[in-house]
């Protein structure tokens, strides 16, 4: 009799647990290259910065256009470059990819604008301030341009082994793989009154 009323008490029909199949070729992967993404990212944000800093002080003279462009775009290079070096997903390859392409356009920009006004200057002399000016923004293009090449040469050599992720931890790996959903909350209930209210 105790047997039978601790067996009546069983449920007759258990449920099966969910299985968890976690698929190892959609998860993020640690980048093989994850020591050269590291220097590329310390390359990007020292000429970012330092060419920011530049064209602070130097504006007034050299007078480009490009410079605050290409400075905000090295240092989101750098930042993808960090990002890259911890894990290894197509979406973040993708943008690497994408912003450096865009940042050796600027960097390119910033070279041809400079040789032109340095060709200029030195035709009928060459003024010092101004030489020094543009002769540094040539330099900063010109390694730039190299450091976006190589970027861009990594990215596609390391596409084919890239994945995306399954599931992402915080808001700041939603923005990288691109799935908003994570972000969404849902609203909150009206109260009785007020829902009367509104009808």
């Amino acid at each position: 009799m105790h047997n039978s009323f601790h067996s009546d008490r069983l449920p007759l029909l258990q449920s099966p647990k969910d299985e968890v199949i976690v698929d190892t070729r959609e998860m993020a992967m640690e980048w093989p290259c994850a020591a050269c993404a590291t220097f590329l990212g310390i390359a990007h944000l020292f000429l970012g910065l330092g060419l920011l800093s530049f064209d602070v002080a130097t504006n007034e003279t050299s007078e480009t256009a490009f410079a605050s462009t290409a400075a905000l775009a090295y240092i989101i290079c750098a930042i993808l470059s960090f990002i890259a070096a911890r894990r290894l997903d197509r979406c973040a390859q993708l943008l690497l990819f994408a912003f450096a392409a865009f940042s050796a356009l600027t960097s390119l920009s910033i070279f041809l604008e400079a040789a032109v006004v340095l060709n200029r200057l030195c035709a009928h002399g060459c003024d010092q301030k101004e030489n020094f000016v543009h002769t540094t923004l040539i330099c900063i293009a010109l390694t730039e341009f190299v450091v976006s090449a190589i970027s861009m040469i990594v990215c596609y050599r390391s596409l084919r082994n890239a994945f995306g992720l399954n599931t992402v931890a915080s808001p700041y790996s939603t923005l990288i793989v691109g799935d908003y959903t994570t972000l969404e909350r849902q609203p909150r209930p009206l109260r009785d009154q007020r829902a009367k209210s509104l009808l």
